[in-house]
Order: C-alpha cells, then structure tokens, then sequence
C-alpha cells in the first residue's frame, strides 16, 4: 500500500545521501538521524537493509500491489497537463501505459527552451519498495550516456509520492513505421538495426538490460539516429536474486516481444534482450511478426508457448498479402537476400533457450556485420537430431501413449516396427549431421595447430598454399568414408588455392571434386555447376581460357535453369565470364555482358555491395582493355570515390580500382600522378594482408619506378613480389618480363634478352598462346637481342610474335603498335626501307588513336618514319619526311612531350630534306 506523502519524499531524499556513503558514514549519519526525527531513521534504516538484501531486483513488487493490480490497471490518471512537478511545468500528455505516464514538459525560467520528457509512474506503484528501487534504478539509468539511448536529466518525486524520471525529449517517428514510409531498402535497415544493437550493447557492457526492447521503444529522428527508451526499468545483472525472481509479483514485459524465460517467470539475461531484437529484426526485414502472439493475454501466450514455431524470414515475406503490381518481384527479390545468413542470423536470436541464442547484442551485431562484409556467420542452423529431441521431450506424454495404444494391437505390430526403423534411420542421419560437424570441426582445428610452434613438425610456419594443400590431403584421407564432405572441402580448398594463385594445385583438386559431385549429384545439379566455376577459374589462370570459358557457361546455363538467372549463385558465374570472354579476344561480348549484369546486381545485392562494386572495375577494365583512356581515366575516379563513400577510405573494395587508375596513368606515360595510387593501393593491400593483390600492385609500382629512373627501388619491389607469387603463375612471369625491362635500363643486353625469353615461355605454359602477354614478352626479346648485336638470331621469335599479335590484338591497341614498330625498326635497320615504311604508318595511325600526335610514343615513331623516308631517298619520300618533321615541330609547346634530342634530329631531317638528299 501507498505511504504518506511527505514522509516519503522525506525518506526518498535521505536514501539517496545514505546509500552514496561508506559504510561508517552511513552508520553516524543514520545515529544522528535517530536523535533527530526517530521515525524517518527507522524507515531509512529498513529501506537501506532491504535494498542490501534485494539487491536492486526490479521483479520483486510488494504482495499489496500485487493483490491490487487489477483493480489499479481500470483505473484512467487524470491528465496532469498545465501542472508543475518539481522545477518543471507539464505541457501535454503524449502517451499512457502500464507502467505510467509520459509527458512533454519544459523547465521555466532557463535562458533556452529546453524540451523534456517526464516519465510518472502510475498510482499503486508508489509503494515504499517499488520507490526505493525506482530511486535506485534512476542512478543506473544515470550510467547511460549514449547517442543511441535517451538520456537522464533528473528525478524524483512528487507531491503527492509518485515517483518520476525526467529524460531527453525525442522528436522521432516510430522506427518500423518510419522504415517503411521511407521505402529503406535491406541494407539501410540493417544499419538502423545495427545502431540500436550498439546502443543495446553499450547497456549491456555495464550490466544493465532493457527487459522490455520493442518498436515502440524505438524512436527515429529526423537525422536517422535511433534512440531507445525505457532502460528506467533495468537492473544490474550482478545483483539477481534467484528466489525473488521466480516469486515474481509482476514481470515487465510486452508478451511479443518477450522472451520466453521471461513469459515463464525464468532469470533474465542479455540473452532476453537478444530475443526481443530478434523479433524488431524479423518485423523490420519482413513487416510481419514472428510468431502468433498478438491479441493474446500473458496466460494465453504461456500455454501456447510450447506451441510456437518461427517461419523463415525468406519464406515470410512470400507469403505477404501485397495487391502492388511489383509486389511479387519485390518480394521475391527481398527472399533472395533473406536466405541464408540473414535466416540464420534471425532465428538464431530467437531461439528457444537462452544459452542458444547470441549472449549479447554485440554478438548478434558482429554477425550482421560479418554477413554484410562477406564473411562466415557465427549462428548455425538446428540440427535435425535437436528438433527430434525437443519435439518428443515436449511431447513425451502423448509420444507415449500412442506407443502403449499401438503395442497393444497385434494388427498395427509391423506398422509400428517400420515406424521405429524409420526413427532410427533418421536418428541415424541426425547423428552422422553431428559427427560430421564435429569431423569438420577437428579438420578445421588441425590446420590451425600447424601454426603453433609447438605443435608443427617444422620451425617455420607454413605459408598459405602449404597450408591449404596440407588441408587437401587431410581431407581426401580423413573424409575417405564421407564423399560428400569431401568433395564440398576439396571445393572449398581448390577455390582458395585458385584465388591465391597456386593454379597447378588447384586444378586435379577440383577436378576431384567435379568427378565426385558428378557421381553423387549427377552433371546437371547446382552442386556440379558450383564446382565447374571454380575450376574454370584455375583453368584460365593456367591460359587454359577456351576451357575455361567452356566451364563457365556450362555453369551459368545450369545455375540458371535451377537457381534461376539472378541467384547469387548465377551472377557470380557469369560475373566471371565476363573476363573469360576477354581472354579469348571477344572483349565486345564481355563488355555487353558486363553492362547487362551491373543493374541486375545494383537491384539484387545493391547498388554500393561489393558484388555491384566488382562489376564497376570489370567495365573499368575492359574499358582500359579497349583503350578508351579518357573514359577509363573519368570512370576510375568516380569509382573510387563511391567506394569512398560507401565503404570508407580504408575498404579492400579500393584496391582494385586505385590499381586500375595507377595503370591507365602509366599508360599515358603520366608517372608522378600514376604513383600515390600504386602507393595508396599497396597500403591497403597490405593492411587487408592479401599477398596476390600486394605482389600485384608491386610488379605495376616496380615497373613505373623503372620508367622512372628509380631503378634500385624498383628492384626492391619486384625481389617483394617474387617472394609473394606462387613459381607457375602468369605474375610470376610477369616479374621476368619486368625485372629484365629493369636490366635493359641498366644496359645490361644479353640479361635482359634472357630474363624476356623466360617471361614468354613462362607466359606461354600458364596462360598459352591465345594471350598477349607471351608475344609481348617475345617482342621485347627480340628488341633486346637486336640492341645487343643479335638481330638475325631475334628475327624469326619477331616475325612469330608479329603474326600472333595481328591475330590476337585488335588494330588499335598498344600491343599492336609495339610489335608494328619493333617489325618496322629491325626493317629499317636491316635496310629493307620499303617494307618498313607501312609498318611504321599502321605504328603511327595506332598511337594517334591512343595516345594523340603529341605523345611522346607517336613521336618517337614519327621520327623514326621520317628517317626512312629519307632512306628512301625520292622526291615524293623526301617531301613526306619533311611534313613529319614540320608535324613534330608544330607540337612543340607547353604541353609537348617533344625532348631537346628528338627536336634536334627534327630540324636535322628539315635540313636534310630542304637540300635533297639522304641523312
């Protein structure tokens, strides 16, 4: 029952000084009392010793309100609007519950308008013991200071005893509401969400949990920020008492969103606000409720509780009734990035027992934070073996009866038989689910056991590609009995070994698997399919790129026909055609192919996932490919700075596109502009600890410190990359074909003409001859052996790179030009001047179109043209040498790329010309 008014206050007010002191303090100024007012300290002293016994648990109400709380929920407070509490004035009721009343209010008399919420606990929670743990919990709640939580200001109490909390006003709109007034696509939703799991686990790192987390305590202000509201109802977890929770006289709770420890009287935990998250995440990503709760009183919702089972997410949002046209793509495009993480990651906060669920709302946040970043979720789906155990355990009663009903007709003995052998089986399965899971487990901890110094066999750790393929033959060997997980681990490890370049591994790995899935799932199930791209993938890194593509499609036509054309599984096989059909020359095709696929994934994954940004630098790429510099260069830009955006400066998403952008300014010969993104690129190559895209970008840096001068930082770069690279890969012979550029700048020939020699047959065997790269390498050979006196030995690997290039590279590319004028000047110096003069004018016209007449490429050819015009020795030969030297001249300007050298033997051939003769 209810105490008086003023002795309350009174007491309240003392509490509060006695309860902040020591121990010895508090006894002489509770002594000092007793002389005072004996009535007030014999009060004081109870509370204080109650509150030392209680501990602050919140659940543990006074049987006089709990005999009348029936009573006291019919009865409507008057509206206080226009009254003063304390140092504030009530301006409008703005919402009633059980718990109270919460009005706008402000505090007259300050020098800015200060708007303020006053939360006032109803009658018939003005006991003594409900004010003592009120006043108490106000302190907790003080604790809170977080962006995403409505602050404390003040409290107390008012005249006639009801207590009150004075708190942040918030202007907001109801968070569900909101995200869907505002059409907020998946990924904004998910970082709403993931604010207010930072708020909640903020709470919960000082031990206070909420108890009573729904929409409605979520509030959305106009900037987006989530706050939440209510934590006035915690309490601290270290201070539960077991006995007064289960003798609850009455729990705070909103049966929906309630846990279901908390509907069954059960001790609360950070777990039980997990639970409450789970179900503001299933209706914020759904628009429906997790389960059938609504309508229901707290005894209804307890007897059906053993009842209740959760649809999916992704299955949910089919079922929604939506009469909009596009409603059922919407839809279904919403079940796509539902299933999967998104399902796990749901339904495990909503598991049934606490101990099951996520233990906090960090946890929860880190896994949709792993999901959103690509990684593998922590949550796991139930086993079947649980759900079998959890069904007859609830229903062990009527599972027995049936069974004592069947043993006792001989009629139904061989139904029920077959009946148990089925359960068995099944139990059978369910149990080999978790001894594989538990093989997996042991396989995945053995590996990690090698990097321990005291476990592995050897004294250095084992690199990554040891690593895997260690796992590769502990899987064919501890998975012999298990064809199934052996071909997915096989997949899964050849994969790996693909993406970090160890190709000649990679390929009789998944070719195991494909044989296997072959076997167990037939050629045209989405498991082989999964498979066949992977292996496509090793395929084209070993040049094998017809092959490859061959796979690819094979792929995609399989992944469509099942999964359909936008699942992730298809975009992803035929995101990496895209490329393949680059490889093979039909660069327009994988152009076309690139641009049908980016809105698909802007609409599937959305438009800033890093599935969206990787088709981006595909298009980059080819557009580069094509030498369609000024675009490429505009595009690369813009490409970062939405990934800036979106991602932040420090993404891994920017390593590809800062590459492609320092390429295309080494192309067009712009070196100090091209190096702070090689330079920016490395860093986070680094900082990611990605060793292929750091002996990458290393190799491209490498080879602009060379054209730089910067020949012993160069070499540091390409020795770094070397150490990084796998010996059979195309980066590897990279490395070659770079490291002997480097020994040409030194003069050193005949090193340079080998180390060229080794990068084409290197280039050869991993990406074979249907690839530039070999024939580059072959020309720069050649170009070494004739500076070095060996021109006739160079000619016939010339004249073969020469024909490879007129079938492979497209007229108007830099591969082109370069063998065209290497085949012109080995002409020109052999003699054979009418033969090189149309080599060296296809040259010409091909790097107009690259680079423009005022490159310094162009102009090295034009100078070269001249010279054999002048050989040629005519009247109409000298007259055309004379309009290429006065060409060149005219770019001399500010922006000429034109040397004093080159402007030299310009005049010197206008000089010549004008006397008609030859040089």
């Amino acid at each position: 029952m209810s105490v008086d008014a003023e002795k309350l206050k009174r007491v309240s007010a003392l509490f509060d000084e006695l309860h902040d002191l020591a121990p010895e303090q508090r006894l002489e100024r509770l002594t000092q009392l007793y002389t005072e007012s004996p009535e007030i300290a014999a009060e004081l002293a109870r509370w204080l010793e109650q509150d030392e016994q209680s501990h602050g648990a919140l659940d543990a109400l006074t049987q006089g309100f709990q005999a009348n709380s029936e009573a006291l929920a019919s009865e409507t407070p008057s509206d206080r609007s226009g009254q003063r509490i304390g140092a504030y004035q009530l301006l409008r009721r703005v919402g009633r519950g059980g718990m109270g009343e919460v009005y706008e209010a402000r505090r007259p008399g300050v020098d800015f308008e200060q708007k303020i919420a006053i939360k006032l606990l109803r009658r018939g929670l003005d006991s003594e013991d409900i004010v003592r743990r009120f006043l108490r919990e106000r302190r907790i709640l003080a604790q809170l200071e977080h962006p995403g939580i409505a602050r404390l200001i003040d409290g107390g109490l008012t005249d006639d005893g009801l207590p009150y909390l004075v708190m942040e006003f918030v202007d907001g709109s109801a968070l569900i509401d909101t995200a869907n007034a505002r059409a907020l696509n998946l990924a904004a939703r998910l970082s709403l969400f993931l604010q207010i799991c930072d708020a909640v686990a903020y709470a919960h790192r000082r031990l206070i949990v909420h108890r009573d987390l729904k929409p409605s305590n979520v509030l959305l202000t106009s900037d987006n920020q989530p706050k939440l509201l209510d934590f006035g109802i915690a309490k601290l977890l270290d201070e539960v008492d077991d006995e007064q929770l289960t003798s609850t006289g009455m729990r705070v709770l909103t049966p929906s969103y309630a846990a279901p420890e908390q509907i069954l009287g059960q001790p609360i935990s950070t777990a039980t606000d997990v639970y409450a998250l789970g179900v503001i995440l299933y209706e914020l990503l759904t628009g429906m409720s997790p389960h059938q709760r609504r309508g229901k009183d707290l005894d209804r919702v307890t007897h059906d509780l053993d009842k209740e089972s959760l649809i999916r997410p992704s299955t949910a949002v089919l079922k929604t009734d939506d009469s909009a046209s596009n409603a059922p793509t919407q839809r279904q495009r919403l079940a796509r990035q539902l299933n999967g993480d998104l399902d796990t990651i749901v339904l495990h906060a909503l598991k049934r027992e606490p101990e099951r669920r996520y233990q906090g709302a960090a946890e929860l946040a880190d896994d949709i934070r792993r999901h959103l970043n690509g990684h593998p979720v922590r949550a796991q789906i139930d086993t079947l073996s649980y759900r079998m155990r959890k069904f007859v355990n609830r229903h062990r009663g009527g599972v027995t009866a049936a069974t004592l009903a069947l043993l006792g007709i001989v009629a139904g003995l061989v139904i029920a038989l077959w009946q148990a052998d089925l359960a068995r089986k099944s139990a059978a399965r369910a149990e080999a689910q978790v001894q594989r899971a538990e093989s997996i487990k042991e396989f995945a901890l053995s590996l990690f056991r090698e990097q321990d110094p005291l476990a592995r066999g050897k004294p250095e750790p084992r690199s990554a590609n040891e690593l895997i393929a260690l796992g590769v033959e502990r899987a064919r060997v501890q998975f012999s009995d298990d064809p199934i997980q052996r071909s997915q681990l096989l997949n899964d490890l050849g994969e790996i070994q693909s993406s970090l370049g160890d190709y000649q591994a990679a390929v009789p790995v998944l070719e195991q698997a494909l044989r296997e899935r072959a076997e167990r799932f037939g050629k045209t199930s989405v498991e082989h399919a999964n498979v066949q791209a992977n292996l496509a993938m090793a395929r084209i890194g070993l040049g094998e790129h017809a092959a490859g593509l061959a796979l690819l499609e094979a792929s995609a036509a399989t992944l469509t026909l099942k999964t359909g054309a936008e699942s992730p599984e298809t975009l992803k096989a035929r995101s990496r055609m895209v490329m393949a059909l680059t490889n093979v020359g039909r660069v327009d095709e994988g152009i076309a192919l690139a641009r049908e696929l980016l809105p698909v994934h802007e609409r599937v994954f959305g438009p800033d996932s890093p599935q969206t940004i990787a088709r981006l630098a595909d298009i980059l790429t080819l557009l580069e490919i094509r030498d369609r510099l000024d675009e490429a260069e505009a595009a690369s830009q813009l490409l970062i700075e939405r990934i800036e955006h979106a991602h932040g400066k420090q993404s891994v998403l920017l390593i590809r596109p800062l590459g492609i952008r320092g390429d295309i300014l080494r192309v067009r010969q712009k070196y100090p502009e091209a190096d702070p993104y090689y330079v920016r690129a490395i860093a986070l190559a680094r900082l990611n600890k990605s060793a292929p895209l750091t002996a990458r970008i290393l190799l491209r840096r490498g080879d602009l410190m060379r054209r730089m001068g910067k020949l012993e930082e160069a070499e540091s770069h390409f020795s770094e990359a070397i150490e990084l690279l796998p010996a059979t890969s195309p980066d590897r012979a990279q490395v070659e074909v770079l490291r002997a550029a480097l020994q040409l700048s030194r003069g050193k020939l005949d090193d340079a003409a080998a180390g060229f020699l080794r990068g084409h047959k290197l280039f050869l065997a991993t990406v074979g001859a249907d690839s530039v790269f070999p024939w580059i390498a072959a020309v720069e050979a050649a170009g070494a052996q004739r500076k070095a006196g060996h021109g006739a030995q160079a000619e016939p690997l010339l004249l073969e790179a020469v024909a490879n290039m007129r079938r492979i590279a497209k007229p108007q590319s830099f591969e082109f030009m370069q063998a065209t004028a290497a085949l012109a000047e080995w002409r020109a110096e052999q003699g054979r001047h009418g033969e090189a003069l149309p080599l060296f004018s296809e040259a010409i016209a091909t790097s107009h179109v690259i680079y423009g007449p005022a490159h310094n490429t162009t102009l090295i050819v034009l100078l070269a043209r001249a010279k054999t015009l002048i050989a040629i020795g005519d009247s109409k030969s000298l007259a055309a040498a004379r309009l290429d030297a006065q060409s060149m001249l005219a770019t001399d300007g500010e922006n000429t790329q034109l040397t004093d050298e080159m402007r030299t033997e310009a005049e010197r051939v206008l000089a010549v010309t004008s006397a008609g003769k030859a040089l």
